[in-house]
């Protein structure tokens, strides 16, 4: 049924509310309209007459045109076909007083006593006339209407709008309305598709374009929208003739169509039906179409035989021509997982197909994608940045592991490109080792950081720079020793040199003996002060040489100036000390650790030998103030060097190396034996002394009280740069090394809480130094304040 639901969007909406509602199938084809018509032949008369072109408003504007001279006068109509206006809606005062707001035209209302606004009609009251020719009625064009007064206020604002000269009348009847036009010459109101005027060729006149704002204000001059005409039928035609449906739905007709089968049958007065199965018949084109893009013919039987209908492409197809026995499958590389298409889709980045017709594609393993849409094959699936493939890559297999830190993983990284330094898609896509990270050729993917960033130069596996070996390019071969992060050959020079300079320490602890021979006293000597200021020294650059060792990443200025004090941690290996000792890592640590008891030692034995030349005896107590002196210089650094094996800092395969010796792994035997060193070392040799220092300052009150004084001189080194009321201070001055090495232990991955423990523990002794004040000489307190 053709339906002009969209006039009239209340009814239609309620009858939607019904679950019987009837179904809207699309447009009919074509739009209807309600407007001002007239007969062609006036048309063309004008035209002929002087080129008026009485299809636009323009040519009806009075004020440049005399349009009235090619249409009927009112008076030419017979009153008896007329309706007076009090009989129409030109007295309804809803649409009247509606008129009168838009148009303003106060002489074509009258305000009747009641309040009510009707039209003006003059004369004998049958003809409404528009202000352009109401001062004179001959020259008003004739417009008739129907009903109550079809179309009566936009005829009206556009008449006063656009200069039009009208004489608006209304037929008595139906009859009336549809035979007065072909009668007269006349403008009239009309709507299409409709078979009424079909014979008059009826034009309708075009006003200026629809101005939305001004008709939802009232204002209705310009020209009317389209009506949309659809399709509707019953909501269960789909169930009782699906076949018909199918035909509804496809037939699509043209206005001109419909207006000459309209003309057709009116002209004839042949009955519908044959009319319209016959034209069915010689039209077939009109309402059976080919099949559309994205479906397909497919042939049924019934028990009149074979049909066919148009079937939507199934998932995995498309069709985009239209007119086809069958949709395509989907190429390798696309889907479809929808019906009815008119294309497939390509693969988006992450997945693949390669099968024809394919509904959905196929996902790459996790963690890894493909380079671009569209992928054809398993094997364009390749690991995402920051992984790697550990499967056989040549056998066409793909396991996505996640990269250590210290692995530069770019897409499409695989382990056999990794080892081989090459990859086919390029460089671009080549996995390589970070620079200061070390990897073995057998587990490439198990990532150890190096001591220096130098030492590692990274790219492929098992990369070491300046001649280094080991894991992580640690230690040197055989035969070599380390130079400013390279590796160099022995010399023998450098081996004399070293026994030299032992020999030049064991003298200088000989000597340090007969250096020792002043008396404690109240005030300092220039001697006492410069001795003090040089121990003073000593003590920082060993503090210095503690703070390099931390892990926070110093500018390289900064580091290469730590480098200088290493020696005195008794970091040799910088100074060739390997060429002496050998390679192996645990035994220079032993070498290192054993420097301390060998002091001890060779005082004693320094002793021993004085016994043997009553002459030249050492005195004990004096021997026993120069070892405590010698432990107490180096306490800081033997501090540090005790906690060597117990400073292990994590690699990113979660394994732990010595940060002194980072080619010795942590939890090995070789690791284990330096432990045993080291933990001997702390508990006797910085525990021991340590506690051995405590009771001394606990007790020498009480040894000076007693006289005992060769045990106050015993422990000369521990009180005497101190004021009277301050010979304690030795002690926790011992113990600024010790706390300053203890955080590179604790918290060896964690710089921050390293610099976070230095600053507190250097804020808390400058406290202590500015409250106590204990050195004997003024300006060594601000001096040791501005160390710390």
């Amino acid at each position: 049924m053709e339906s002009w639901h969209s006039s009239y969007p209340a009814a239609w909406a309620e009858t939607q509310k019904f679950a019987t509602a009837p179904k809207l199938l699309g447009s009919m084809g074509y739009d209807g309209y309600e407007d001002m018509y007239f007969s062609s032949r006036e048309l063309e008369a004008a035209y002929e007459a002087e080129g008026l072109a009485l299809d636009f408003w323009t040519g009806f504007d009075s004020t440049w045109k005399e349009p009235w001279k090619y249409f009927d006068q009112p008076s030419a109509v017979n009153r008896s076909d007329l309706k007076p206006c009090s009989n129409t809606n030109l007295y309804n005062d809803l649409l009247m007083s509606a008129y009168l707001s838009a148009s303003g035209d106060t002489a074509g209302v009258v305000v009747q006593p009641d309040g009510k606004v009707v039209a003006n009609c003059p004369g004998d009251g049958y003809f409404w006339l528009s202000p352009s020719c109401r001062s004179d009625p001959t020259k008003c064009v004739l417009y008739l209407t129907g009903g109550g007064g079809y179309g009566l206020s936009e005829v009206l604002q556009k008449a006063t709008k656009w200069n039009i000269p009208l004489a608006f009348g209304v037929a008595l009847t139906w009859g009336d309305f549809t035979v007065l036009p072909t009668k007269h010459k006349s403008m009239f109101y009309w709507w299409v598709p409709d078979p009424t005027f079909l014979e008059l060729a009826a034009v309708k006149t075009i006003f200026p374009p629809h101005n939305k704002q001004e008709w939802e204000d009232g204002i209705i001059s310009s020209g009317a929208l389209a009506a949309f005409i659809g399709k509707i039928v019953s909501n269960d035609l789909s169930t009782l003739a699906p076949r018909l449906l199918g035909f509804l739905d496809n037939i699509q007709l043209d206005l001109a169509t419909v207006n000459a089968m309209l003309l057709e049958q009116k002209t004839s007065g042949e009955d519908w039906e044959p009319m319209m199965c016959r034209w069915l018949q010689n039209n077939a084109d009109v309402w059976c179409r080919a099949c559309p893009s994205g479906t397909y013919s497919k042939q049924l039987f019934d028990n009149d035989g074979p049909t066919y209908i148009c079937e939507a492409c199934p998932a995995g197809t498309s069709q985009n021509s239209g007119a086809s026995l069958a949709c395509e499958p989907c190429l390798k590389g696309e889907y479809q997982d929808q019906t009815g298409q008119q294309s497939c889709k390509r693969c988006d980045v992450g997945d693949y197909q390669d099968e024809e017709g394919g509904p959905v594609c196929k996902k790459c393993p996790d963690n890894s994608r493909t380079l671009q849409r569209g992928s054809l094959l398993f094997t364009d699936c390749g690991c995402k940045v920051g992984y790697i493939n550990v499967a056989n890559v040549t056998a066409g297999n793909l396991s996505c592991a996640k990269c250590q830190e210290g692995l530069t993983c770019p897409v499409m990284s695989s382990l056999k490109s990794l080892q081989d330094g090459n990859h086919p898609l390029g460089l671009d896509y080549l996995p390589a080792v970070a620079e200061g990270y070390f990897v073995t050729e057998d587990q490439p993917l198990e990532v150890y950081r190096c001591g220096l960033i130098t030492s590692c130069p990274g790219g492929l596996p098992a990369q070491c720079g300046g001649g280094l070996i080991g894991v992580p390019c640690g230690e040197c071969p055989e035969g070599y020793n380390l130079s400013e992060g390279k590796c160099e050959q022995c010399e023998d020079s450098m081996v004399v040199l070293w026994v030299l300079g032992m020999l030049f320490v064991f003298v200088l602890l000989t000597a340090s003996y007969y250096l020792m021979t002043s008396k404690v006293t109240a005030k300092a000597s220039v001697l006492f002060t410069t001795t003090c200021a040089f121990g003073m020294l000593i003590s920082l650059l060993q503090s210095i040489g503690i703070i390099g060792t931390m892990t926070v990443e110093f500018p390289v200025n900064i580091s290469s100036f730590f480098g200088w004090f290493s020696i005195l941690m008794l970091d040799l290996d910088n100074f060739g000390f390997a060429c002496l000792a050998g390679s192996a890592t645990a035994l220079r640590y032993l070498a290192s650790v054993l420097f301390f008891p060998a002091g001890i030692a060779w005082y004693m034995l320094n002793f021993g030998v004085s016994q043997l030349v009553p002459r030249h005896r050492w005195d004990a107590t004096k021997v026993a103030s120069c070892m405590g002196q010698f432990m107490q210089v180096g306490f800081s650094t033997m501090s540090a060097t005790a906690l060597i094996p117990l400073t292990c800092y994590t690699h990113p395969n979660q394994k732990q190396s010595l940060l002194k010796y980072p080619d010795v792994i942590c939890g090995t035997d070789e690791h284990g034996k330096m432990l045993a060193i080291g933990i001997c070392l702390l508990i006797v040799g910085v525990f021991g002394f340590l506690s051995l220092c405590s009771y001394a300052a606990y007790m020498v009150p009480t040894w000076s009280a007693r006289e005992q004084h060769s045990r106050v001189r015993a422990f000369r080194f521990l009180v005497f740069r101190f004021r009277l009321d301050s010979w304690w201070f030795g002690v926790p001055l011992l113990t600024r090394g010790p706390l300053i090495a203890l955080p590179i232990v604790l918290a060896t991955d964690y710089p921050a809480v390293q610099t976070v423990w230095l600053t507190f523990i250097l804020l808390c002794f400058l406290a202590c130094q500015a409250l106590a004040w204990p050195w004997k000489v003024p300006l060594l307190n601000a001096l040791d304040c501005w160390m710390s």
